[in-house]
């Protein structure tokens, strides 16, 4: 008859124990929804982690005396370990890391094991800390990205459910961090990709000149020369040279169009602004009842090939893309120098009056170039590539574009 009693009262005795734990639970949850969502901000690498530092620091969780004070991120920087992330300042911290690779990666698996204390000299000094817990942060498989160390108060208790969490943290970050390496690794073979298809247009460009375009000035030639001949004399041999000429002149002109959007000459004679308006001037030729107008404010002179080349092709298909599925009236081409705190860039911005986007098209307008290849070629060049659209009202291309270390 007393057993359930018993068990009554050992229930009642282990509720605040069993509530703690489950408090504790919750918190880690909340830094790990709070983590995940600061990672998806977009953003620098270091920031996405200086948010997740900050994020460990600021939040409540875990026992109550599992409290840190400063969580740093420290990598190797020419031979020696320095705290390159932190959430506080970076002040006081001198790392003394000596464990290998292999060590880390061993001590990592272990669990409560890879927890190293001792590893900060400036900690070791300091009377109101015990010193630091770190873990290594692996990129991939292999390679050591850098070592968390979290500074902790004398008092500091670190659970295993904590430590658990600490180890998740420092394998998201690691997550992190390899995905910024695929980012870089995408970065360069498109921006390779890119710079081995203008070889190609520049190489076609230049044999439609010098096969093509040759043949035909020859066979013009001796189609004026019979036609200057016959003339008078035996009329249906001049009707019929005069017909060649013509034909000649209208393929002549195709293929010299052909060869300016392969490759335009003038924007390796004569810079960006004359290539610009050289195009500009093109395109009312050929449309003039869709007007196109260029400023150009500051010195856009002197940026190098890969940017000329890159503003050239986003003008290019920006106004193709305005005639083909925008049905607008009209173009505006703006392309601006500008110089603030972070440096210098070029900001062009194309706008049209058309209809817009719909839901879904961003990335397929243009076909095999469209948006999205005019967003590898700015991001290519470490620049910014947004696309603003109101249905019915038009869409704006800007592309910003970093001057420093281009040309």
């Amino acid at each position: 008859m007393q057993k359930p009693a018993l068990q009554k009262s050992l229930s009642e005795a282990q509720k605040p124990a069993l509530q703690k734990n489950l408090s504790e639970k919750n918190s880690h949850l909340i830094v790990l929804e709070a983590v995940l969502e600061a990672i998806e901000i977009p953003g620098s690498v270091d920031d996405q982690i200086q948010q997740v530092l900050e994020i460990l620091i600021s939040l409540q969780w875990g026992s109550e005396q599992s409290r840190l004070t400063d969580i740093y991120l420290i990598m190797k920087q020419l031979g020696q370990w320095q705290p390159v992330i932190s959430s506080g300042p970076l002040e006081g911290c001198q790392p003394d890391v000596s464990l290998s690779i292999d060590e880390l990666k061993a001590l990592f698996k272990l669990g409560s094991a890879a927890l190293i204390s001792g590893v900060c000299a400036g900690c070791q000094s300091d009377p109101s800390t015990e010193g630091c817990y770190s873990l290594p942060v692996f990129r991939g498989s292999d390679q050591l990205y850098g070592v968390l160390m979290f500074k902790m108060p004398g008092n500091y208790i670190c659970s295993n459910d904590d430590e658990r969490l600490l180890r998740l943290v420092a394998r998201i970050l690691g997550r992190l961090a390899e995905r910024e390496r695929a980012g870089q690794e995408i970065h360069q073979l498109t921006k390779r990709l890119i710079g081995l298809q203008e070889q190609e247009y520049r190489k076609l460009a230049r044999e439609l000149h010098d096969e093509l375009g040759q043949s035909l000035t020859a066979i013009k030639s001796d189609a004026v020369l019979i036609s200057n001949r016959s003339k008078g004399r035996e009329r249906p041999v001049y009707q019929s040279a005069e017909a060649i000429i013509a034909v000649v002149s209208h393929i002549y002109d195709v293929v010299y169009s052909m060869m300016r959007r392969l490759r335009p000459s003038v924007l390796d004679d004569l810079g960006l602004v004359a290539t610009l308006e050289s195009y500009v001037k093109d395109w009312q030729k050929r449309r003039p009842g869709l007007p196109c107008h260029l400023r150009v404010l500051g010195d856009v002179d002197g940026l190098g090939e890969d940017i000329n080349i890159t503003i050239y092709r986003v003008v290019q298909e920006c106004t193709t893309n305005a005639v083909r599925h925008a049905a607008a009236s009209q173009v505006n081409v703006k392309l601006e120098r500008l110089t603030d705190e972070a440096g210098d860039f070029i900001m062009l911005s194309v706008s049209d009056n058309g209809r817009g986007l719909a839901q879904g098209s961003r990335s397929k307008l243009g076909g095999g170039f469209g948006l999205l290849g005019m967003r590898e070629r700015v991001e290519g060049l470490s620049g910014k590539f947004t696309v603003e659209s109101i249905k019915g009202k038009g869409v704006t291309v800007h592309s910003v574009i970093p001057v420093t270390n281009q040309a």
